[in-house]
């Protein structure tokens, strides 16, 4: 019999993200409209918050500073998708966009 000891990998369903019975930790949270409408505000004025300012919203909201960090980050890929500056940005130029009509001299 060999006296290496042998490594137990617990099943998916026991890791640290998982509870009891299969289900995540955590979870999905649903905002009050009170909440999203304060969130969607602030977000208005300053799409990033300091983390003293992100503490004071999350305590005046009765949500997790991390509840309020995650909901920016999600608020801030939204902006970034539906704003076309934004989107557009970071894109190759399309052929309409791009310089055909330039032309070179000749060196005559």
């Amino acid at each position: 019999m060999s006296s290496k000891p042998t490594r137990r990998v617990p099943p998916s369903c026991c890791s640290p993200w998982w509870g009891v019975g299969g289900r995540r930790k955590g979870g999905q949270v649903r905002f009050s409209a009170a909440q999203t409408g304060a969130l969607e505000r602030r977000f208005s004025a300053s799409k990033y918050l300091s983390p003293d300012e992100r503490r004071a919203l999350a305590a005046s909201l009765r949500l997790s500073d991390r509840q309020v960090k995650t909901w920016f980050q999600n608020r801030r890929a939204k902006w970034r998708r539906t704003t076309p500056e934004i989107a557009d940005a970071g894109s190759p130029p399309t052929a309409d966009e791009s310089d055909d009509d330039v032309q070179i001299a000749d060196d005559d």
